[in-house]
């Protein structure tokens, strides 16, 4: 099964354009394609291909052997951002 999604605000054009998703043993069947599969791709393109870069929400169209599987927007929920503050000096333990 060949898997691959476009990111429509990237502008491409598919095939050329698009990204393989690698399922693993996860099996996503074309006739019932739905928004579970859209957030495992999003998940992937998030994480392996620079998806932390984007402005969320992001719109995935995702094809299955050549053949479009269905167009999904996606949210990205509770993005990680870190803040720290020195409170106090290193130095001898007490």
């Amino acid at each position: 099964m060949d898997i691959k999604y476009m990111v429509q605000e990237d502008e491409g054009t598919y095939p050329d354009d698009g990204y393989e998703y690698f399922a693993g043993t996860h099996k996503i069947d074309i006739e019932n394609i739905d928004v579970v599969d859209a957030v495992l791709i999003a998940e992937y393109h998030y994480n392996s291909c620079g998806g932390w870069e984007y402005d969320w929400p992001l719109t995935f169209e995702i094809y299955i052997d050549g053949k479009i599987g269905g167009i999904f927007k996606v949210e990205c929920e509770n993005i990680p951002q870190f803040h720290a503050k020195k409170i106090k000096k290193g130095g001898d333990a007490k």
